[in-house]
């Protein structure tokens, strides 16, 4: 009965929480950069902000530097900077606190210079050895092995990598097959870089494991795309995928969970662009997407909450005197699973498992218990009972599978009966505030 009742409410959540899915924000900075595409962008993790640095303005290729606090852009003004050029590559490196810019095309052609940012001036890096410069390159950071790869696809796929000082020229057994364009991102899951590569009509999914390139078959790929940009959220170990197909409008999301992409509802969604340059924001947990297009110079952030399980208050003491406990653990995003768990109640007492899709807080002193702070809406109550040691662990809930259901909340608290403890005869448990995530 009481698996049964736990089944029911998590159907119940299709409908309360349908409302909450993200929608891409379109910003409304009182500054920012000119419309352009081919331009470069990477999170600064130490300054906190989305740095931003040349590109192609139709006329002009573009040398200015711009930063992204989350409100407004900020032109800086460097003592030295990179010439200006279009289509360079830009990565966080954490192991050196820098971001790290490579290539891209100048007046004088495609640039084989490495660039520094330390967050107020560019250094122009003096490595033995550069990459070849190319077009259809990609850059990401690697931290489990500390650096940063560099991919570039000419005639073969030529793969380096950047320790902080020095570039070294990989030589895999295996590399991946030519392509027209393909992105590279951490993959928090298998602890690896991720590479999407496509040639029309052919779409593949490839791992770099620090020595070798290996294919990957998943069961779904993404479409054809004419653009795309990709981001590693290590908070919930997914990599997010943003582009455009031929036909499409709008731009698309997919994401790839360490086994498979699967397609990203979106609503609101930016229209279509020359190129999608997007940046991961990990201090707000915000895709940001700047121009892309020569008649645009519009800034869009698309919020991708980290699904997470948080204690609220603290519960009020039963005549055992100690306060009950509730405990939340698990997988809370669409098919995943999650258990609670429930300690110091009163031994063989009934306990009421109470499910809200808001807080409240309200005062339980009026009718009777003083100290007991009821949070969680009782829009649900499900029963239950404590086991000899004051103890109820619930049956494992599934989420439904439902994409709506991202940026959701919920509430959970448990009325553990005690007719000893006050003149309501009931105690309370802290509050869970539980976030649906991706």
């Amino acid at each position: 009965m009481i698996k049964l009742a736990l089944r029911t409410v998590a159907l119940s959540l299709l409908v309360p929480m349908t409302a909450q899915a993200q929608f891409w924000e379109m910003a409304k900075p009182g500054s920012f950069p000119s419309a352009r595409s081919e331009h470069a962008m990477a999170y600064d993790a130490k300054a906190g902000k989305t740095l931003l640095f040349g590109g192609y303005d139709g006329s002009y290729l573009l040398g200015d530097t711009w930063e992204w606090d989350g409100k407004d852009w900020k032109q800086l003004a460097p003592a030295t900077s990179p010439s200006a050029r279009a289509g360079a590559r830009m990565a966080w490196d954490a192991a050196q606190g820098q971001v790290v810019l490579f290539g891209g095309t100048d007046k004088v052609g495609r640039s084989r210079e490495t660039w520094l940012w330390d967050g107020k001036s560019w250094t122009l890096a003096k490595p033995r050895l550069s990459p070849p410069a190319g077009t259809v390159t990609s850059m990401a950071a690697d931290p489990l092995r500390q650096s940063i790869l560099f991919v570039v696809f000419d005639k073969t796929c030529e793969t380096w990598e950047w320790d902080g000082k020095e570039w070294a020229h990989l030589t895999p057994t295996v590399s991946a097959p030519s392509m027209t364009t393909h992105q590279i991102a951490w993959d928090p899951v298998r602890k690896s870089i991720l590479l999407l590569g496509q040639s029309s009509p052919i779409s593949w999914t490839w791992e770099w494991d620090g020595k070798t390139w290996t294919q990957l078959q998943p069961l779904t790929q993404p479409p054809m795309l004419d653009s795309f940009g990709v981001i590693s959220d290590d908070q919930r170990g997914v990599i997010h995928l943003v582009g455009k197909t031929a036909k499409g409008t709008n731009q698309e999301s997919w994401e790839w969970n360490g086994k498979d992409w699967r397609p990203v509802p979106t609503s609101g969604a930016p229209g279509k662009r020359w190129s999608d340059i997007v940046a991961w924001d990990s201090g707000r947990s915000r895709i940001v997407l700047f121009s892309g297009d020569l008649l645009y110079h519009d800034t869009w952030e698309l919020p991708l909450p980290a699904q997470g399980i948080q204690v609220l208050g603290s519960g009020c003491q039963g005549s055992n005197l100690k306060t009950p406990t509730l405990a939340g653990h698990g997988d809370p995003r669409p098919g995943g699973v999650v258990y609670w768990k429930i300690e110091k109640a009163i031994p063989l007492m009934p306990l009421a498992f109470v499910f809200g899709f808001d807080q409240v807080n309200l005062d339980l002193k009026v009718f009777g218990a003083p100290g007991c702070i009821l949070r969680a809406n009782t829009h649900s109550l499900i029963p239950g009972r404590a086991d000899l040691n004051g103890v109820w662990r619930t049956m494992g809930v599934t989420l439904p599978m439902n994409p709506a259901l991202v940026g959701g909340r919920y509430w959970t608290q448990v009325l553990a009966f005690d007719p000893k403890a006050n003149a309501l005869g009931l105690t309370l448990t802290n509050a869970l505030e539980t976030t649906v995530g991706y």
